[in-house]
């Protein structure tokens, strides 16, 4: 299990200047909605600058999405990512890989969770696998649990028997 561990706050160094208003290692954030869990974020660490500034986190990060039922939808990695000071967005960058309980694969550099809108967007390229093919575009819109997205620019490779 993952807890928070506080390192430093509101630290002035010998120069004057301010530390980080919070830092913590092997850090883990659950996100819910009317009492049901969402979203469970891990990262190796966290800082934040200021009270009402972005959480930023970085090293292995995981994001797990959780459906209606309380089961687990997808699983997200990457390498650091911000969380909004409110917890409405949550944004990730850096080898990014979604895989879904279905086995879908979705991988681009960056994406954004939104949690009104529970869909994950992303504005670069990006690829999703599933047994029949890949499609890939850029930019997109999808369900964390990625039964349903939106491409632009499509591009599809399908995999079977030419006829």
């Amino acid at each position: 299990m993952w807890h928070c561990h506080p390192l430093e706050k509101n630290i002035e160094s010998q120069e004057g200047e301010t530390q980080p208003y919070l830092m913590m290692k092997q850090w883990e954030t659950v996100v819910t909605r009317q009492g049901q869990k969402r979203v469970t974020v891990r990262a190796d660490s966290l800082f934040r600058t200021t009270a009402k500034s972005q959480a930023l986190f970085k090293g292995d990060v995981r994001v797990v999405f959780w459906g209606a039922n309380g089961d687990t939808v997808s699983i997200l990695s990457a390498s650091h990512g911000a969380v909004d000071p409110d917890g409405a967005q949550i944004s990730v960058v850096g080898n990014v890989v979604v895989l879904a309980s279905d086995r879908t694969r979705l991988e681009t550099d960056s994406l954004r969770w939104n949690r009104e809108q529970e869909r994950i967007f992303g504005d670069g390229n990006v690829s999703i696998f599933r047994p029949e093919g890949r499609e890939q575009g850029i930019g997109f819109v999808a369900t964390t649990d990625l039964k349903q997205w939106t491409l632009r620019q499509v591009e599809t490779h399908l995999i079977g028997k030419a006829k």
